[in-house]
């Protein structure tokens, strides 16, 4: 995505477009080749209009993640992670989902403690 992309006050910017529309599904180019191999799965995204980005949809439905573990983790400039939590905790339950964590302000050591868990 560009600066022009993500521009949230421009109503015709792509961002503002996807998230209007419930149904989009951006396109994801590169294949993960080996996710079947991992049980855990950290999903990080930025909180756009207090939800998870539509291509966090895309993922989610391109890669069967039944039965793993998923920890959600974000970033945002107002919002927190919890509806965006609940929202694909709904979308997504055949998912693990692990109580998600908003990472503004935290440091690298904050990061690896929060793994540890």
């Amino acid at each position: 995505y560009t600066s022009a992309d993500l521009n949230w006050r421009d109503k015709s910017s792509r961002s503002s477009v996807e998230m209007d529309d419930p149904t989009s599904r951006p396109a994801i180019i590169d294949d993960l080749k080996n996710l079947a191999e991992y049980d855990t799965v950290y999903l990080g995204f930025p909180i756009w209009w207090n939800q998870a980005p539509r291509l966090i949809n895309t993922f989610l439905e391109k890669y069967d993640l039944s039965g793993k573990t998923v920890i959600p983790f974000a970033t945002s400039g107002s919002s927190s992670i919890s509806n965006a939590e609940s929202e694909l905790r709904k979308a997504y339950p055949d998912v693990n989902w692990q109580k998600g964590k908003l990472m503004n302000g935290v440091t690298e050591e904050d990061i690896k403690n929060w793994t540890k868990k």
